[in-house]
């Protein structure tokens, strides 16, 4: 949740009177009222209830499909724009300072969450490459630092931007860093996910 920002709402199979159903809970950010949400569906529902940003329910195996399209649509409407968090910058840096000793002294921020937002830096980087995802549901990219280093990033939910994008041009780049060692056993590596971009 945290991490995109967005409510998740987790759900397990059970057995109830006999049949099967599927229950829950949720956690949503501020600005966001998950139930509100299942109360406004609730003729889809075997049970139900909570807070803006916590809550449960349980659905019958039957309404679990309509019941999820409807719950997201009521989330969207009822969201809150105004009570959306701004982003906060911690520190603007030379992507070339971006290494595994600093990516060290950064761990001593965790464990993130409410109280404590993860770390978010800024950086001008060289756009090498990008490339959308097949799932469309965001594109990487390929940036080098001044020296010619490069880092791969990932940006979620970013598709307005991506044509945006200028090959061998530079641009602002609002990001959290994290580790990736995908796929097992590969080196780990830095690797950047981006928040916000920053065009001229």
């Amino acid at each position: 949740m945290e991490k995109y920002n967005v409510p998740v709402l987790v759900l397990s199979k059970i057995i109830k009177n006999g049949t099967v159903a599927y229950s829950g809970s949720g956690r949503a950010p501020e600005g966001f009222h998950l139930a509100q949400s299942i109360q406004e569906n609730s003729s889809l529902i075997l049970a139900g209830g909570g807070h803006a940003c916590a809550a449960g329910v349980t659905i019958s195996k039957e309404n679990a499909e309509k019941f999820s399209s409807l719950f997201t649509s009521s989330l969207i409407k009822n969201q809150d724009k105004s009570k959306k968090t701004e982003l906060k910058i911690d520190q603007q840096i030379k992507l070339s300072d971006l290494n595994l000793e600093l990516m060290e002294e950064l761990d001593l921020f965790q464990p993130t969450g409410k109280g404590n937002p993860e770390i978010t830096l800024m950086s001008t980087v060289k756009i090498e490459s990008k490339k959308e995802f097949k799932t469309g549901t965001g594109f990487s990219l390929k940036v080098s630092d001044e020296n010619g280093n490069t880092f791969r990033c990932m940006a979620f939910k970013m598709e307005k931007e991506f044509d945006k994008i200028i090959l061998g041009k530079y641009v602002k780049i609002v990001y959290t860093p994290e580790y990736n060692s995908f796929p097992p056993g590969s080196p780990t590596i830095i690797q950047l996910r981006i928040k916000k971009f920053m065009f001229d």
